[in-house]
């Protein structure tokens, strides 16, 4: 008989993904510019992180019988 006992990520510790990193500057330029309209339009969500790379713990147990 074999008894194992794994653990992955041990501490819990979370990896962040890459911040959202979509810009886009200037969409609608046309070289001119127009009174009210801002000239840089920052997109919604940019540099929030919405993801985790890698798994929660986990702990994996094995009984294995040799004959």
């Amino acid at each position: 008989m074999k008894y194992t006992f794994d653990v992955f990520n041990l501490t819990n510790t979370t990896s962040f993904d890459v911040p959202i990193d979509d810009v886009s500057q200037n969409e609608f330029y046309n070289n001119y510019p127009i009174q009210g309209v801002p000239l840089y339009n920052p997109p919604s969500g940019l540099g929030i992180v919405n993801k985790t790379i890698g798994s929660p713990r986990q702990i994996q147990m094995t009984l294995r019988f040799v004959f």
